[in-house]
């Protein structure tokens, strides 16, 4: 057996692949090499490669890097046999070029590509956890609920408390109308890390979208509770208004996100439709103009990042629930 070193790249959920790329060649270009390691899925090991090129890992830690011993690769479940030794080298070897190539193809959007090199990544080495939750991510921006699910469902099995996958699994489930699947996924992830701002918009607009108006009102509380001016939670709360009929609350709710973010030119139009329903026809004339005002800046400045606003449409909750538009969802 050799003696060698390795060490953990921790790649982020929310990291651009780009830049773990390109820290990634920079390692690489120092001799060391990438490999999978199978009780730690949210992370990237890298390794300095043995003589004898085979790679079973028995660990020891210690400060600042890991020592190793090295004997032959094993996958999950089991062992490998002396033949099979420069096979899985190989294989292992081709799927971490496959999962980089996936990795730079999600950064650059293009879902459809990287989901093909991820199948790769993970036909050669199937024991790799981080390309079922990179292939995963990419589903979920394809809209691919079902089998971004399945993917999530194997790193869970081997890490159940992986709180973005939790999270990435209930916003598929939302909009596959699985409500009740999501929110056991949202509820999980809050128990979990009670300050996970995310989890309660997640869950809220979840139950929004199933009509449990009133629990759907408390998480969105929650959230302007830790962070008040958070223009999308009061929006959420002032549409349920809406629904409920309850227009003089919605209205004001409508006016404290103009008073905000007074370039926020959907919280004009909504407000102009509560001002309809009380009768306020100047009212609802004065902000429909001024609708028009900030839209005609927004096109105008297009290229700047003007804001429209959050929810320019409404969630269609018929026949699948799609609580995010469909270039606004969340990866996590």
């Amino acid at each position: 057996m050799s003696p060698w070193i390795y060490k953990l790249f921790p790649m982020q959920y929310g990291q651009n692949p780009l830049d773990a790329e390109n820290e990634l060649n920079i390692l690489s270009s120092e001799g060391w090499e990438v490999v999978t390691v199978y009780n730690n899925p949210g992370a990237i090991v890298l390794l300095k490669k043995p003589s004898d090129g085979n790679y079973e890992v028995h660990k020891k830690e210690e400060p600042g890097v890991i020592k190793a011993q090295v004997q032959g690769h094993k996958d999950i479940s089991g062992k490998t046999t002396e033949s099979q030794k420069d096979a899985n080298s190989d294989s292992i070897k081709e799927a971490q070029l496959a999962f980089r190539d996936a990795t730079s193809k999600l950064a650059k959007e293009d879902f459809e590509g990287a989901v093909i090199l991820y199948d790769k990544a993970i036909s050669l080495d199937p024991g790799f956890n981080n390309a079922y939750i990179f292939r995963g991510n990419a589903k979920l921006k394809l809209r691919k609920w079902g089998t971004a699910i399945e993917d999530f469902n194997k790193v869970l099995e081997l890490k159940p408390n992986d709180i973005p996958c939790l999270i990435n699994r209930g916003t598929c489930k939302t909009n596959a109308a699985d409500f009740s699947g999501a929110i056991e996924d949202f509820n999980k992830v809050i128990q979990l890390d009670r300050n996970n701002l995310l989890a309660y918009e997640q869950r809220g607009l979840c139950k929004k979208a199933n009509k449990q108006l009133d629990d759907a009102i408390k998480d969105f509380e929650h959230i302007i509770s830790e962070s008040p001016k958070d223009t999308e939670a009061i929006s959420n709360i002032a549409d349920i208004k809406f629904d409920q009929k309850k227009y003089e609350e919605a209205h004001d709710l409508y006016s404290k996100i103009i008073k905000l973010d007074g370039t926020n030119a959907i919280a004009y139009m909504k407000r102009a439709k509560v001002k309809k329903m009380l009768s306020d026809e100047e009212g609802y004339e004065a902000d429909m103009k001024e609708y028009q005002q900030v839209c005609t800046k927004i096109l105008k400045s297009r290229d700047t990042g003007a804001n429209w606003g959050k929810d320019a449409e409404e969630p269609d909750t018929g026949g699948g629930a799609s609580v995010e538009g469909e270039d606004d969802i969340k990866l996590v």
